[in-house]
């Protein structure tokens, strides 16, 4: 049977919580210790990494096993298990890139689990994020090319969102769009709802990721949605989208939505090319405007940027293409010290499209902080940064 020790908040925990981390805890086997963090504090992948292999060595002494298990959650939710062991001095390595990585999580998700049974307060985890809100700062710039009497028109928004973790894998979002500059139709002058709705992450047995969400996205949609991701390996995996969703808007003197039954979908691939830091990425798609195509993307990562380029052809789309940047935006690490965190934006991105269609070859997003630098869909990058370290 499988029974972690449990213990009482110790130095492991005050100093990983202290570091930065949250959702933090520390269990032990017969012959692993496991210690849990959630990252959300930094702003990069890679400073993530760093951190915690640096604070595992310093710790190495209050640690009794040769071995170290770290689980990275997202919301409580095991998404992946970092391994080291000591070396001839006794001490795990402070150099990210000798450790290993593994996106199994069974053992992991089986100590959350006996955990929720115990349910005592030795099972709490420290610096627990559960019922805590983020208070995320979001601008919008959006421009088109539309009207021939002038290049281009805007829109520059300020979005703030509330996001709080209610129960394990799950986030509630919501967020209220204020206008500043407004150069669309009419409609878009109102302050209005953008993001709200309810997601939970979830293991589907065969190690594969899943997200499903409820509620209101980007591009006006209302309705529901369902991701999944399986890893091969360590350089490319598969995933698939699936969502049905209507339109909402404000229109005039009132809102308007239609019948919640367009359905959207896509199938796809991705590929870590550790030697140059890239992902290339492709997929088969329907998308809003009913129209089915093929889409393919090259993305070069960076400390604290994307860029990218991508090309994509459907029945309606001829050829389309552009390109994006995503930039981490500072402070690159924002410990949580009260029950609401104020924060700006992880990543500001810019998309630029040569065909400016509102429908035809585009898809939704189902949050805010959705981005090329970091998605469901790229969990793998995690992977790339240790190699190349």
């Amino acid at each position: 049977m499988f029974n972690p020790v449990l213990y009482a908040q110790n130095r492991i925990e005050r100093q990983l919580a202290d570091a930065g981390f949250e959702n933090v805890r520390f269990f032990e086997t017969d012959s692993i210790s496991y210690i849990f963090v959630d990252g959300r504090s930094f702003r990069s992948r890679e400073v993530n990494l760093e951190i915690i292999s640096r604070e595992i060595r310093d710790l190495s002494g209050y640690i009794p096993h040769d071995k170290v298990s770290v689980v990275f959650t997202y919301d409580r939710e095991p998404q992946l298990v970092l391994s080291s062991v000591k070396d001839s001095v006794g001490e795990f390595s402070g150099n990210i890139g000798s450790w290993n990585i593994n996106y199994e999580t069974k053992n992991a998700v089986n100590i959350i689990k006996h955990l929720d049974v115990v349910g005592r307060a030795g099972s709490k985890f420290y610096n627990n994020s559960a019922g805590k809100i983020d208070f995320i700062i979001y601008p919008e710039f959006h421009f088109r090319n539309v009207r021939l009497d002038i290049m281009y028109q805007t829109q520059l928004n300020i979005s703030p969102a509330i996001e709080i973790n209610l129960w394990r894998g799950s986030k509630f979002t919501g967020q209220i769009i204020f206008p500043i500059i407004n150069e669309y139709e009419r409609e878009y002058d109102q302050v209005r709802p953008g993001f709200v709705n309810l997601s939970q992450d979830f293991k589907i047995p065969g190690n594969i990721f899943a997200r499903a969400t409820i509620g209101s996205f980007n591009t006006e949609r209302l309705g529901a949605d369902i991701k999944v991701y399986k890893p091969f390996g360590q350089r490319w995996g598969i995933y698939a989208e699936a969502g049905i969703t209507g339109r909402i808007l404000y229109y005039y003197s009132g809102w308007r939505h239609t019948p919640i039954k367009k359905f959207t979908g896509s199938l796809g691939g991705n590929y870590f090319i550790d030697c140059f830091d890239l992902m290339l990425d492709a997929r088969v798609a329907r998308f809003l405007g009913k129209d089915i195509g093929v889409e393919g993307k090259i993305t070069r990562y960076f400390k604290w940027a994307v860029m990218g380029f991508y090309l994509q052809k459907t029945e309606k789309v001829n050829y389309n293409g552009g390109f994006y940047f995503s930039i981490a935006i500072p402070p690159y690490r924002q410990k949580r010290k009260k029950y609401i965190r104020v924060s700006p934006l992880p990543y500001y991105e810019l998309v630029y499209n040569a065909q400016a269609r509102q429908l035809e070859g585009r898809s939704y997003l189902t949050s805010p902080n959705e981005t090329n630098a970091e998605n469901f869909f790229n969990i793998l990058r995690f992977g790339q940064i240790i190699r190349n370290y």
